[in-house]
């Protein structure tokens, strides 16, 4: 409607693509963008709550670094594979950690979840703490390869829809 008003105030037209169109391909790349936006997650279940001070020692002595406000552990490259966060809840010392894989946003690799699970597991014993999967269930070893198979083929589909996974153009849409 404005751009309608500012047209005919200057005797202009307006070119534009049908807006039924541009509504149809907007819904088709959310539902798609929706479908491949996966975060996966570790739960780190302290044994007695601990300090964020202690927590983010720990973390760092595994390899976690703080990079755009938030602890991570990074790839290579520079990229942060998954993050750390602390669950504190009203000024009281956490009595969990969390370990979040937000795949469209980490650069792909076929064993980034066992990547991530062999830190968990590193922090974990060095904050006392007990590896829950993300649904509260103590986590089974077993499941990492499957994990890491579907992650994988996760990257992939993000990649042929032209969403390269850890970059800042696929940042932009699963953000």
């Amino acid at each position: 409607t404005l751009a309608q008003n500012l047209a005919e105030r200057f005797e202009g037209q307006i070119e534009a693509p049908d807006q039924d169109v541009v509504l149809k391909k907007a819904a088709d790349l959310d539902a798609c963008c929706a479908a491949m936006d996966a975060q996966v997650g570790l739960i780190l279940q302290l044994a007695q709550p601990r300090a964020v001070p202690a927590i983010t020692e720990a973390a760092s002595g595994v390899g976690f670094v703080q990079s755009r406000g938030q602890w991570a552990w990074m790839a290579e490259n520079g990229l942060p594979r998954f993050v750390l966060l602390v669950d504190q809840q009203a000024g009281e010392p956490p009595h969990r950690v969390d370990l979040l894989l937000d795949v469209p946003n980490s650069i792909p690799d076929d064993q980034a979840f066992s990547r991530m699970v062999a830190v968990g597991r590193d922090l974990a014993q060095r904050l006392d703490a007990h590896v829950l999967d993300d649904q509260g269930r103590t986590f089974q070893d077993g499941s990492v390869p499957a994990i890491d198979r579907q992650i994988s083929a996760l990257y992939d589909q993000l990649d042929q829809a032209g969403f390269l996974a850890g970059t800042e153009r696929t940042a932009r849409v699963f953000s």
